[in-house]
């Protein structure tokens, strides 16, 4: 009874291995530039709405921090600023390095700001999973197979590569972390798949397949679990605003997730290992 379980789990693990190389193979053009358009929705909407509401974000950050109206209206504009100038060298696929490098900069600029390590953990493991999709952005924009010596590949190792494509997944699970609520019912089945999936992907075991599986039920919780498009009142705006925000935060992970579909798990990893066998 042990060994047919045992051979049936191995039967849907391969099967879906095999799904999720498929996935990366038939869309190994297409599948960079869709993540890459996820992962940067959350600047791009953010960015929007430092334009649309200026006065409120900037009267929010003097009277937090009791300075003058001028410096939050400096706030306002340096984060606009970054995140859609960041966001845009992205997908010009222009200076990527130093994009990533600015969305970074911006993230923990609003950590501090908005002084949300001390108000929402949850938040905060939100905003630092996306900073790890940001890390897999720069992998996945550096050239591979260097060569030297007139076409003969080069065979020393991309270290920094390697621990920064191994930072970007364990940072990335941390959104799979935030789902974790044992209240009841499907909280509790949610919340354990998350926590498998989070444990699989950080050791890097079975990591494509279980980043696809783990970006389509993100995807999916997202839509019944942030429907922005449903705040229609006007005295639900503001409801409306922050529901939004927590959407396309989610969508950015979902970015990051595919991300690691499309870029692999990277040397540091079990899935490594086992090739190295």
């Amino acid at each position: 009874m042990q060994m047919t379980s045992n051979s049936t789990v191995k039967k849907y693990l391969k099967a879906a291995e095999d799904a999720a190389d498929e996935v990366q193979r038939r869309g190994k053009h297409i599948l960079p530039t869709v993540s890459r358009l996820l992962l940067l929705s959350t600047y791009l909407e953010d960015g929007v709405r430092m334009l649309t509401h200026w006065s409120m974000q900037a009267n929010y950050v003097s009277r937090e921090w009791n300075v003058f109206a001028l410096l939050g209206h400096l706030f306002v504009l340096i984060n606009m600023i970054c995140q859609l100038v960041g966001s845009g060298l992205v997908l010009a696929r222009v200076q990527v390095p130093i994009a990533c490098a600015i969305l970074g900069g911006n993230t923990l600029m609003q950590i501090i700001v908005y002084k949300i390590i001390f108000e929402d953990f949850s938040y905060l493991l939100r905003l630092v999973a996306i900073t790890g999709g940001l890390l897999l952005l720069y992998v996945e924009s550096q050239n591979e197979g260097r060569v030297v010596f007139g076409g003969l590949p080069s065979i020393s190792e991309n270290k920094p590569k390697r621990w920064l494509q191994l930072s970007g997944r364990l940072l990335l699970v941390l959104m799979l972390v935030s789902l974790v609520r044992f209240h009841e019912g499907l909280d509790i089945l949610v919340s354990l798949i998350s926590l498998i999936a989070a444990a699989l992907i950080a050791i890097g075991f079975k990591t494509r397949p279980v980043a696809l599986g783990a970006a389509v039920l993100l995807f999916v919780l997202n839509l019944f679990s942030h429907p922005f498009w449903s705040f229609t009142e006007k005295h639900l705006e503001m409801l409306r605003d922050f529901v939004k925000y927590d959407f396309f935060q989610t969508l950015s992970a979902v970015g990051g997730l595919l991300m690691i579909v499309a870029v692999g798990p990277g040397d540091v990893s079990l899935d490594q290992r086992k090739k190295d066998w």
